[in-house]
């Protein structure tokens, strides 16, 4: 008994996998910010607030500005406080890390959690694919317009 006891307090497969989960989900965030951003999801009517859920895990760009040094965006996912019914944005790109961005004290960044991340990774999948089909949908918009204007000139 005292031997499995010993075994699982020096277990550290958690520790070990939630490594990895942080190093992939948050190089699939920063992936993803920047295909939301070249798609213009931010300004886009169909998205409100930039926002898109699948299955509802929410997330959107953030950003914050520091007073002196600029502006660093992140893609967030929307966290609801279930005892306040607060909504919080938590960083996929600074998974458990809280931190003033340039130690400035107005510009907070807070990270996501493990848990946080690990529904991000298992919805990453369908949110690249709704990019796609985002993309696939505004290239033909794209091309018709080109090709009818095409004929002005």
């Amino acid at each position: 008994m005292e031997k499995e006891i010993y075994e699982i307090l020096n277990r550290n497969d958690y520790v070990r996998l939630t490594a990895k989960l942080k190093s992939r989900v948050e190089e699939l965030a920063k992936r993803i910010r920047e295909k939301m951003e070249e798609l213009d999801i931010v300004n886009d009517a169909n998205f409100p607030h930039g926002e898109i859920d699948i299955n509802g895990i929410v997330v959107r760009i953030e950003s914050v500005r520091s007073r002196n040094f600029g502006e660093y965006s992140f893609l967030a996912i929307k966290h609801k406080d279930e005892h306040y019914g607060n909504e919080e944005w938590y960083s996929l790109e600074d998974i458990g890390e809280d931190y003033y961005y340039v130690r400035d004290f107005t510009a907070e960044v807070v990270g996501a959690s493990n848990i946080d991340a690990l529904a991000f990774l298992n919805v990453a999948r369908k949110l690249i694919e709704k990019l796609g089909n985002i993309e696939d949908e505004r290239v033909n918009n794209l091309q018709i317009a080109l090709k009818n204007t095409n004929l002005i000139l």
